[in-house]
């Protein structure tokens, strides 16, 4: 079993036809990041062992029995904090949203891949809280950020729009909804899709 996260994207609202984004002066699709969640104790009492390695110094993992390495833009062990993840992976294009960018920040894997820690919403302390522990997620840090940011120039507006939304067995969530069980529902634009 290997534990893997794929946790970071970011999408211009002036794309080109193939989704790519001027960030800086580098075209990016897409940015993938790849955590490898540590063990926890039940798996240690059993023996598991990680079937994913990051190679030192460089974005890439090597599955156990094989010499083949794949490679990501970033590369997260097991003992790597939450703040190394956003500094390193999210922080950059948190910024970008000020420069006019859409971002979307997608945690993907596996049930107990870590998706919930690396997002932060397991260690949701206090909501009005402005200290984030050493646990806060990607998420907290980001929303922490952004109204950092904003309050440094009182002279400007903004308008925010959030959703925070799971997709499970092909359903999707409302995960800011009371309700945690209401789905959301899907609509299509009959000619755009």
């Amino acid at each position: 079993v290997s534990f893997v996260n794929k946790v970071v994207s970011s999408k211009c609202s002036k794309c080109c036809k193939c989704c790519k984004v001027k960030m800086s002066d580098k075209a990016i699709p897409v940015r993938v990041a790849v955590r490898i969640r540590p063990l926890v104790p039940k798996e240690i009492t059993e023996g598991s062992q990680h079937f994913i390695t990051k190679v030192l110094n460089q974005p890439q993992v090597t599955v156990k029995g094989s010499t083949e390495a794949f490679t990501y833009d970033y590369v997260f062990g097991p003992e790597e904090s939450q703040i190394q993840v956003y500094e390193t992976a999210v922080m950059k294009i948190v910024g970008k949203i000020f420069k006019g960018y859409n971002v979307t920040i997608l945690v993907y894997g596996q049930t107990g891949s870590g998706k919930t820690f690396s997002m932060g919403t397991a260690d949701m302390v206090s909501t009005t809280s402005a200290v984030l522990s050493d646990n806060s997620g990607i998420i907290q840090r980001a929303v922490k950020d952004l109204f950092h940011k904003m309050d440094e120039d009182a002279s400007l507006t903004f308008d925010i729009n959030v959703s925070f939304l799971e997709l499970y067995m092909e359903k999707v969530y409302d995960l800011l909804s009371k309700s945690r069980n209401e789905e959301v529902d899907i609509r299509e634009d009959p000619k755009n899709g």
